[in-house]
């Protein structure tokens, strides 16, 4: 059996939350102050920030980091555009000017908060690594996400909730990150020159979701303790 290899999961800052998932901690937390994402989070403490008050980084990126936390931790509906553009520190024109709608927020949240779970992943799994230790490798980073304290499961999940339409461009966004990780787990499992690798990673993907609705669910102790070696059985049933 394929033996997860374990690494340090986060780098400094930036990580994503995407899903804003721009800075760090865990995926990052979004600089949400720390951005957070996808599947990933941390708590942080709130302050109260005045709208004009001088803050780092352009507008736009304080924007995102700001309503990718709020947006990650308490849902998309429940945060209005007044708290974003608070905790922003930023006019409500100059959240209009970089974004046309909440909508539009919205979807430029989860495609940063893509961006940063993939280059979360990337940075967690050993480059030398075979095609099919690298799959364990990212279902062992996984599993200690979805076990962490913080951890709210995953964003997109909660996307595909809170807009139910599949033709709305949020719920888009949030099935293209799922497609991307079928396919990116297929072409490993390719490349290990696995049986059925489309299979494999439908299977994996399923796994993978399951986990993070665990840490939804239950929070930090949760079922989702044995995602690596589960993910370590399927590729090894696959050879």
């Amino acid at each position: 059996m394929v033996e997860p290899v374990s690494s340090d999961m986060f780098p400094p800052p930036l990580s994503a939350v995407a899903h804003g998932l721009a800075s760090s901690t865990g995926v990052v937390e979004a600089v949400h102050g720390r951005r957070t994402i996808v599947g990933m989070g941390a708590t942080r403490k709130s302050e109260t920030i005045e709208p004009d008050a001088p803050r780092t980084g352009g507008a736009r990126d304080r924007i995102l980091d700001a309503a990718g936390g709020l947006f990650y931790e308490h849902g998309f509906a429940a945060v209005g555009i007044d708290r974003i553009i608070a905790e922003a520190g930023v006019a409500k024109a100059s959240l209009y000017a970089h974004f046309g709608s909440k909508d539009d927020l919205v979807v430029a949240y989860l495609r940063r908060s893509d961006e940063a779970f993939w280059d979360w992943i990337d940075g967690s799994v050993d480059a030398d690594a075979d095609p099919a230790t690298a799959l364990v490798e990212i279902f062992a980073e996984i599993e200690k996400q979805a076990t962490s304290p913080g951890c709210h499961g995953c964003t997109f999940q909660v996307t595909a909730a809170e807009f139910p339409d599949r033709t709305h461009p949020a719920h888009r966004a949030a099935a293209d990150h799922k497609r991307s990780a079928l396919q990116r787990f297929e072409e490993l499992a390719d490349a290990a020159g696995l049986r059925d690798p489309a299979v494999l990673a439908a299977h994996l993907v399923l796994v993978m979701d399951g986990a993070w609705a665990a840490t939804r669910m239950f929070g930090a102790e949760n079922h989702g303790s044995g995602l690596a070696e589960l993910a370590g059985t399927l590729v090894e049933s696959h050879r």
